[in-house]
């Protein structure tokens, strides 16, 4: 996933999406021009128009943007909270499903894996007691097969930790709305706002269409992932 790097502008103030903002076609950082109030993307302000484009964005216009999605969902929770807390499980559900299944089959390939290690530690091990193997053979494979041993333990470990992480699925979503919920009169967006609320937010390139600049946001909230996300907007 992104890494989040938060970046200062002149003076060490850090910009109200500094470390959240990231291009949607590159993947790399917006970075911040303080002096225009400005996002753009890094790889193209390093590189150039052959690397990427601007996806050039405004600061005070995305965070009239955000500010207006966060109250959106604000609004929609206030009215309709259970059948809005239903859906977003619902979709949730599916999603860690999904991951789950996934997430088994590698646990699985994996058990297997040790198993057959075990199996063929054993084998070494009988060849070794009917001569069939030197000893200095058998102990330089016995220790490959213990490093790759103690590999596979350590996936299988991770992999079950993966697994009971994906559980939660109820405290997810009330953790969010609640979080959500909060900002119903929310006036202003702030820095522990932005990060307490908002994974990433990827921004298009900037289109013209009927005499009109128009611009892709999607923002990414934490404890929901990619569940909720805002459509196509104008951005000036």
């Amino acid at each position: 996933m992104k890494k989040r790097h938060v970046r200062k502008t002149k003076g060490a103030t850090v910009s109200l999406f500094s470390g959240t903002l990231f291009c949607s076609d590159c993947k790399s950082p917006l970075a911040y021009c303080g002096d225009k109030g400005v996002y753009r993307c890094s790889r193209y302000t390093n590189h150039g128009k052959n690397a990427c484009t601007s996806h050039s964005i405004k600061e005070n216009a995305l965070a009239d943007f955000v500010l207006g999605d966060i109250r959106s969902h604000a609004r929609r929770i206030a009215v309709e909270r259970d059948r809005l807390a239903e859906r977003l499980l619902a979709a949730l559900r599916a999603n860690r499903e999904a991951e789950v299944r996934a997430l088994h089959a590698k646990r699985h390939e994996v058990a297997h894996q040790l198993e057959v290690n075990a199996s063929n530690l054993k084998n070494l091990y009988a060849d070794k007691c009917a001569g069939k193997l030197p000893e200095q053979v058998f102990y330089g494979l016995a220790d490959d097969f213990t490093k790759e041993q103690r590999s596979l333990e350590q996936k299988l470990a991770s992999l079950d930790g993966w697994l009971r992480g994906t559980v939660d699925n109820d405290h997810e979503v009330s953790e969010w709305m609640e979080q959500i919920e909060r900002q119903l009169n929310i006036q202003a967006l702030d820095r522990t706002t932005v990060a307490g609320l908002i994974k990433c937010i990827e921004v298009s390139e900037a289109v013209i269409k009927n005499g009109k600049r128009e611009q892709a946001i999607f923002i990414e909230y934490r404890f929901i992932g990619t569940l909720i996300q805002n459509a196509k907007e104008d951005i000036a």
